[in-house]
């Protein structure tokens, strides 16, 4: 009759006891957890970090292509404006050194043919 009356209040302590050691482990377990999540993100990080250099560089060098091009776009008319100034200007200082040696020419041209 004891026993029969003991058994669900042992089974309600052994519940308990079962409870307590489960919320002890789990108090213990946190810590532990908390620091493999920790380790896991780092390493996720590091594993994406390592995945996303070379994308990264390739980035960088494509931008770096595109500005290149760019800047040879806008530079292309430029440099045909300047060298289009520096032909002119090479052409007036010829004509500015050619006529004294044309007038000079026509002047021999001239007493040659008075000569005659």
């Amino acid at each position: 009759e004891v026993q029969v009356e003991a058994k669900p209040a042992v089974a309600e302590a052994k519940e308990e006891v079962k409870e307590e050691q489960l919320a002890e482990v789990q108090v213990e377990a946190k810590p532990a957890v908390a620091e493999a999540k920790e380790e896991v993100k780092e390493e996720q990080l590091a594993e994406v970090q390592v995945e996303a250099k070379p994308v990264v560089a390739e980035v960088k060098e494509e931008d770096k292509e595109e500005k290149l091009a760019e800047v040879q776009v806008h530079a292309k008319p430029a440099a045909a404006e300047v060298k289009e100034e520096v032909k002119e200007e090479k052409l007036a200082e010829v004509q500015v050194h050619a006529k004294p040696a044309a007038a000079e020419v026509k002047e021999e041209v001239k007493e040659e043919k008075l000569a005659e």
